[in-house]
């Protein structure tokens, strides 16, 4: 059910505009051209928060999956050398994503360690006794790992989460209503039923972590080694898949309406050039409507670039022409389902963002 306050901003004409498709284009950059803060609604921006139960479980699982532990942090983790191999075989078992989101649920529940101990017993029905063994292992071992990492290593990495926490509320005050309000408009998005929280951690396996507790939906930030722009523009490009999620049964975004029309391609194709398109789109947005010297990712790491390259010409032309207002949803669309599964005739051509 959603509440008062969020239907209101659900119908906000600047933030979803109730005006023709072909028109929309042009309405979504006038609405970026200036700071939203106005006009974004607080229930749809993030909150940053700090999760330790959270901290450590990313910490053994980056020491269960680590060939070799470096040197400055070899004599921390050997005093979990029993619950990382435990993670370690818990890895090797669980093959359902929904384990893992049922883990993290967990944790982020809590309240206490007790709690979450207590829930290793209880995955959910539709899980694998392989699974469901995995469950019981990483939660077990994170309880049995955390009185010493409360006692020896908590603090100081308390401090550095802390200013994590402080960096993301900064970044996200000064661009989340500048560059947020396009992502909405340009994408069809709605805005999401409940709050969203990041939690930032010191590092982890996987770029962002999605899921919903009771307190509404979360994320799973890693920023260590990162620069703020870069922690921001993962923040944006986790939030874009997040809000894909949850989108309402009846809301036709750009991203639904790409899957419905792409039938005749396979399902991971058209995933594969999604993926991309939103890794594109995060860093391009941030760019043009928040900080213009910003380089995307998919500009200034090779790696990055490389994986969106089998679409880079459709990204760089029609849908770089649809963020600027010079052609309609329906063109965007027709051009990306017409991209799937083919390779880009100008992948080394260079940029126009």
């Amino acid at each position: 059910m959603l509440t008062a306050k969020v239907m209101a901003a659900l119908l906000m004409p600047l933030l979803v505009p109730q005006i023709p498709s072909g028109l929309r284009s042009a309405a979504a950059v006038t609405l970026a051209a200036s700071d939203q803060s106005s006009v974004f609604p607080d229930s749809a921006r993030v909150k940053a928060a700090l999760n330790f139960p959270l901290e450590l479980h990313n910490l053994l699982m980056v020491a269960s999956n680590a060939s070799e532990r470096p040197p400055e942090f070899a004599a921390m983790l050997a005093a979990y050398d029993r619950q990382i191999a435990d993670y370690k075989d818990a890895r090797r078992v669980i093959v359902e994503p929904l384990a893992w989101r049922y883990i993290n649920d967990a944790i982020l529940e809590g309240p206490d360690m007790v709690t979450i101990v207590a829930r290793a017993s209880g995955a959910p029905a539709s899980l694998g006794a392989p699974d469901a063994e995995g469950v019981r292992k990483i939660l077990t071992a994170l309880g049995a790992a955390w009185p010493r990492f409360e006692k020896a290593d908590l603090d100081v990495r308390r401090v550095s989460l802390q200013k994590m926490r402080s960096r993301i509320e900064k970044l996200t005050a000064l661009f989340e209503p500048k560059v947020m309000p396009v992502i909405y408009t340009k994408l069809a998005l709605s805005l999401p039923d409940a709050p969203v929280t990041v939690y930032p951690v010191i590092d982890a396996l996987d770029s962002g972590v999605v899921g919903r507790t009771t307190a509404g939906y979360y994320l799973v930030i890693p920023t260590t080694r990162r620069p703020d722009m870069v922690i921001l523009e993962t923040l944006i490009h986790e939030m874009t898949h997040l809000l894909d999620s949850i989108q309402p049964a009846d809301q036709k975004s750009i991203l639904r309406r790409v899957r419905a029309a792409a039938t005749a391609n396979s399902r991971r194709d058209v995933e594969e050039m999604l993926h991309g398109l939103v890794t594109y789109n995060s860093g391009v947005v941030l760019q043009r409507f928040g900080k213009p010297d910003y380089t995307p990712l998919v500009n200034a790491s090779p790696a990055m670039g490389e994986k969106i390259a089998k679409y880079r010409a459709v990204f760089d032309g029609p849908w770089s022409e649809y963020l600027s207002g010079k052609i309609d949803e329906t063109q965007v669309i027709k051009a990306l389902v017409g991209a799937v599964g083919g390779a880009s005739k100008a992948q080394a051509s260079p940029s126009r963002n």
